[in-house]
């Protein structure tokens, strides 16, 4: 899939750097070219832009059957992602990416179904650009809690700002243990 490099330990995760081109007015980005993603089927239909400020944590989320296009637009942010799919040999394994907006930085990810998504904002501020190939509700959505015992290793802090929502996921042993993950797997 052109310039986005797989995870080497998770299947359904890929990364790459945006080019930047610069003058004096500013920059252009080019943030996805379709035909880079030949090898999926993947139909884009929403996009979200989620701005947070210095120490907001955000996650961990996922929505069945859902491909996400995740751009960092500026600040910088530790992405992490939870493998969700009960049937998966990497089940309960995260990934972390330090995503920046500096030249030459990893800023975006392209998620496969069945991966939890979560952010912490490390710069001041952020600005992050989601695709989704469904719409919000159209099918079941699921969180995990970022402190699940899976992720004690992913965050850089534990002093973090988090909606109560978030907050009130479950830990990803007991998400599993009530069938909350069930329609998640590598058949999405």
């Amino acid at each position: 899939m052109s310039d986005f490099k797989p995870n080497a330990e998770i299947k359904g995760i890929w990364c790459r750097t945006t080019t930047r081109h610069y003058d004096d007015r500013g920059f252009f980005s080019e943030i996805l070219r379709l035909n880079e993603l030949e090898l999926i089927s993947v139909n884009f239909k929403q996009q979200n832009l989620s701005y947070s400020k210095k120490m907001v944590r955000r996650g961990m989320h996922a929505q069945e059957r859902q491909w996400q296009l995740v751009t960092l637009v500026s600040g910088n942010v530790i992405d992490v992602l939870l493998d969700i799919r009960v049937d998966s040999s990497t089940f309960g394994k995260f990934a972390s990416y330090d995503l920046r907006c500096d030249s030459g930085e990893v800023n975006q990810l392209l998620v496969a179904p069945g991966i939890a998504h979560g952010f912490g904002v490390l710069s001041e501020d952020a600005n992050i650009l989601y695709l989704s190939d469904r719409y919000y509700g159209e099918t079941n959505e699921t969180g995990i809690s970022c402190v699940t015992t899976e992720l004690e290793s992913a965050w850089p802090t534990n002093k973090w700002v988090e909606s109560l929502r978030d907050r009130s996921f479950l830990e990803l042993s007991e998400a599993k243990k009530l069938g909350a993950l069930n329609n998640f797997t590598t058949k999405s």
